[in-house]
């Protein structure tokens, strides 16, 4: 995992070193302050969600784009208890048969500080929505979130971070637990982890054998990165992945990012191990059982807030805040060859460093990929761009 320069990558390495800008910034189409954004892809076009409104008129929407433009927003949930968190926000994702799977999070009338998951399905593209359920059996005053999606061939995985043995004063564990959701509903509530970081994003994603997760795992005062994978039987096992070392006295909020494509696995994260934030980039070419020497993503400033697409050739695009604190912050993206070579470069937008600017996220559709941020206000807004391999 050098970083040379091949002849295949010479043509884009002028663009790369220049921090080449996207092309078709946009914004969707929201009435009102817009917020906590998303994006996937449902293998045609990008789906790109947002919140709305204010905090206690707030309502999630989605609208799909073409890779031009945006068609008209439907509305997900409105008229319910929406939790509108920085850090932990909607989801989607497109299954195999064409149905969407939507996720979010509801505060709960048991106490000010608890809430739980939400999850709907629609046949439709999004005009309507099943009734929602939620993956966690347990509706304890508690918090429950930080959700991940991913379809196999046992049905539809839910990953999330359960707080039902974390008393309101903040002692005890976060675990990590999955639950599938079959023809028959859902399945039985499993613990992955018992002692898991309290409030960092977790990721999934399917491979040939199962599935690989990406968490925050939480040992003494190391807040090192872990990767579990699960059979096709459902068996849990936590393969090894390089440790920072990272000793921190809470939760940094700023959780890893994974994907993969066939075999080729690759996990993003932030780290400021010895006192120094970067962003880092693992790869695997064995489906996520062995993991290479970290990268180095980020250029000297990082903030983290990581997210990580694989494209149809094997290519890897990492997209983080750069820094260098809460005042004004680029919206980053870099791809990378299978290899770990460095093939280009995008300055995506502009945003601040705060917490109000969320987290960008990115998705590959295609060899298009596409990334959603917040740009705080007032009002606060989303932003959209496309970027597209070799453009100049």
């Amino acid at each position: 995992m050098t970083r040379r320069v091949s002849a295949l990558t010479a043509p884009v390495v002028a663009c790369a070193l220049a921090g080449c800008a996207p092309h078709g910034v946009d914004g969707p189409p929201a009435a009102g302050p817009a917020a906590a954004p998303n994006v996937t892809c449902d293998g045609a076009a990008f789906l790109v969600s947002w919140i709305e409104g204010s905090p206690d008129a707030a309502r999630l929407r989605l609208a799909r784009h073409d890779g031009h433009a945006f068609d008209a927003p439907v509305t997900v949930a409105q008229d319910r208890p929406l939790l509108v968190n920085w850090a932990d926000f909607p989801s989607f994702l497109a299954l195999a048969d064409g149905r969407v799977v939507a996720q979010w999070l509801e505060r709960s009338p048991a106490a000010s500080f608890a809430y739980g998951v939400r999850i709907a399905i629609s046949a439709d593209g999004g005009a309507t929505w099943s009734a929602p359920t939620r993956p966690h059996a347990d509706e304890a005053a508690a918090e429950f979130g930080f959700v991940s999606l991913v379809e196999s061939a046992r049905g539809l995985h839910a990953f999330w971070l359960d707080g039902r043995e974390v008393d309101p004063a903040g002692q005890g564990r976060m675990s990590l637990r999955e639950r599938t959701l079959r023809e028959g509903g859902w399945g039985e509530e499993r613990v992955l982890d018992a002692d898991a970081c309290t409030c960092c994003q977790t990721s999934a994603a399917a491979v040939p054998d199962g599935i690989v997760v990406a968490y925050r795992a939480h040992a003494g005062p190391l807040r090192d990165i872990a990767v579990l994978a699960l059979d096709e039987a459902g068996s849990a096992e936590r393969r090894p992945f390089p440790a920072d070392g990272w000793a921190v006295g809470g939760c940094p909020v700023n959780g890893p990012a994974i994907d993969a494509h066939g075999r080729q696995v690759a996990v993003a994260w932030y780290t400021e191990a010895a006192g120094t934030p970067r962003v880092l980039l693992a790869l695997s070419s064995d489906g996520g059982r062995s993991f290479g020497a970290p990268l180095a993503v980020d250029d000297g400033a990082a903030l983290g807030r990581v997210d990580l697409a694989l494209l149809p050739d094997d290519g890897i695009v990492v997209s983080w805040l750069e820094g260098p604190g809460p005042g004004e912050a680029a919206v980053r993206a870099r791809l990378y060859t299978p290899d770990g070579t460095r093939r280009q470069d995008w300055t995506v937008g502009r945003t601040l460093g705060a917490r109000t600017a969320g987290f960008p996220r990115l998705a590959a559709c295609g060899d298009r990929i596409g990334v959603a941020w917040t740009v705080p206000g007032p009002p606060s807004t989303v932003r959209f761009s496309v970027l597209t391999p070799g453009a100049r």
